[in-house]
């Protein structure tokens, strides 16, 4: 595979008015994506999942982060992926939010703790990967350069919801947390 397009991709977007930003990388089902390290309240290690009666499939539960209890939301079933394995010694939790608040703990496989600086890259041109099967597509790219630039599937959980799912995360997050 030729780095010179993405490379190329890099180049333009440094010149644009893109974004900057310090990205932090884990795998789902052995997709590798990148988030904006901002997003990002806290990650866990693995802890119990409470189930709670839930009306979409994605949630899986609740977990209790020193008494803030915080929604379960498997991304991998949004993703097209499989229903991640909760009860696997490997999960790991990076717990997203917005304005310091903790809104939802994503089950991931792996988390690399080395931030990177890159770029945000717009949603118009595709990206393609034989792991992701469903939505990547309508997913931002990070860009990273280095000596091995990559462009990863930039996975910002509170934009892959939709408009209920959210407002069921939160009805569940203020039920629990009064």
């Amino acid at each position: 595979m030729s780095l010179k397009p993405l490379i190329k991709k890099l180049k333009v977007a440094a010149e644009s008015e893109r974004t900057n930003a310090k990205f932090l990388f884990f795998t789902i089902h052995n997709q590798k994506f990148a988030t904006d390290v901002t997003k990002i309240i806290e990650i866990t290690g693995k802890l119990p999942v409470i189930e709670t009666p839930q009306k979409k499939s994605f949630i899986k539960g609740v977990i209790n982060v020193r008494g803030h209890i915080i929604t379960v939301a498997d991304l991998a079933l949004k993703l097209g992926f499989k229903e991640t394995d909760l009860s696997s010694p490997e999960i790991n939790f990076i717990i997203f939010g917005e304005n310091k608040l903790p809104l939802a703990a994503v089950p991931v496989d792996r988390v690399d703790f080395t931030l990177r600086e890159g770029l945000i890259l717009d949603r118009s041109e595709s990206l393609t990967s034989d792991h992701c099967p469903k939505h990547c597509d309508k997913l931002a790219k990070a860009a990273i350069p280095g000596n091995a630039p990559e462009e990863l599937p930039l996975l910002e959980p509170l934009l892959l919801l939709e408009p209920d799912d959210r407002e069921l995360i939160k009805e569940i997050f203020d039920s629990y947390n009064v």
